[in-house]
């Protein structure tokens, strides 16, 4: 059936997403989490707790989820953190990739750096040898990269150093005394960068803007976010949502359906889904710690990950064919209800106050579609091949 051959491909996605070494891994968790000093993890390190601190050395790769995450120690492979706050004053070899309410490097990272959520900061101690990307409420660079910075925000604000170039969508954005841009700077936003006499760029300064029609109405900083945004974001969604149409083409049928029928079942549904699967992923972990098998939450979250991906995909196709049953066209190729329906979304989503809500409800409404979709696949008569 198509449900199960889609559950079947996002299995074997998630599972070639978990490291080969996870199942060799020192798991931790607990309401505080402590590397000691003195303490030296010769394998990765899985830590899950209220508060994880890691001052020793993990020679390996760490994922750790928290309240408070932070890493003055050493680690020599890849850092992944997510919690209230991560703080990360000391070394890490590989890429660091947050997600947090508020985040700061202020140590040496050997790779690449991703940080998203809501106040991010490269702090003034900061030795980044390779790109940072941004993606977040606000932004500071005062510390030194080594390569290029792309930036997503509202505000940012550069004072240290940066090798190569930086791209931005802002809203506001100011280079301070002493700051330096090696390469070009780029960016797009409603008004002009605040630029010290002491900060230094010493490629370009490009200053994207609007006709001065769209001006006049107030859109700038939506429009201009959306049409720099929009292909680091939305061709990525869009690409696996071509796939998803193409590939389970009934499926995504059933998912607008669903919407359409049932929008409020699909609302509550989507709700009790996005409370209740990450609560269920993480008693896996838990208790599979003690009995084995604890890699079953991490499938269960990746799962769910790629549930949302397809959730908001979902939306977007039923708000692509709701336009286009305005115009009276009802047999128009899912690829192309899907490109109309991703642009409209995103255009909703870029509303001032309301759209945050927009995304939320995207989400919610989509997922409990795809949950409405997977229990209508299910009840379909099975074909006989007699």
């Amino acid at each position: 059936m198509t449900y199960r051959r889609f559950l079947l491909v996002a299995i074997v996605l998630v599972l070639a997403l978990v490291p080969g070494m996870a199942f060799m891994a020192d798991q931790r968790q607990g309401a505080d989490i402590y590397v000691g000093p003195n303490e030296v993890v010769n394998t990765n390190l899985y830590a899950v707790g209220g508060i994880v601190d890691i001052e020793g050395t993990v020679r390996g790769n760490v994922v750790a989820i928290g309240a408070s995450v932070i890493v003055p120690g050493v680690v020599t492979g890849d850092l992944n953190a997510t919690g209230g706050v991560v703080t990360i004053p000391g070394r890490v070899d590989g890429e660091v990739r947050t997600a947090s309410v508020t985040a700061t490097i202020n140590g040496t990272v050997g790779n690449d750096v991703t940080l998203s959520g809501g106040r991010l900061s490269i702090g003034p101690r900061a030795r980044i040898a390779q790109d940072v990307l941004v993606v977040g409420q606000s932004a500071r660079i005062d510390g030194k990269v080594g390569q290029n910075v792309r930036v997503y925000a509202n505000d940012l604000a550069i004072s240290g150093s940066v090798a190569g170039n930086v791209r931005a969508v802002v809203r506001t954005l100011s280079l301070t005394n002493g700051a330096v841009v090696g390469g070009n700077l780029t960016y797009t936003s409603p008004q002009e960068a605040v630029i010290a006499p002491g900060a230094i760029v010493r490629g370009t300064a490009v200053h994207h803007t609007l006709p001065t029609p769209l001006k006049e109405l107030g859109h700038t900083a939506m429009v201009s976010q959306i049409s720099f945004s929009w292909p680091a974001t939305e061709v990525g969604i869009f690409l696996l949502g071509l796939a998803y149409v193409l590939l389970f083409p009934t499926f995504a049928t059933l998912s607008i359906g669903a919407i359409w029928r049932r929008p409020w079942k699909a609302l509550a549904l989507g709700v009790a889904l996005l409370i209740d699967v990450p609560i269920v992923a993480i008693l896996l972990f838990i208790v599979g710690l003690s009995i084995g098998g604890w890699w079953l939450g991490f499938i269960l979250l990746g799962l769910y990950s790629i549930a949302l991906l397809l959730a908001y995909i979902s939306t977007a196709l039923f708000i692509g064919n709701w336009v286009f049953s305005l115009t009276g066209r009802s047999s128009v190729h899912l690829a192309v209800v899907l490109l109309l329906g991703l642009f409209a979304l995103t255009l909703l989503c870029m509303l001032p106050f309301v759209g945050g809500l927009i995304r939320f409800v995207a989400l919610v409404m989509g997922l409990g579609a795809l949950g409405l979709a997977a229990i209508q696949e299910r009840r379909a008569p099975r074909r006989s091949f007699e």
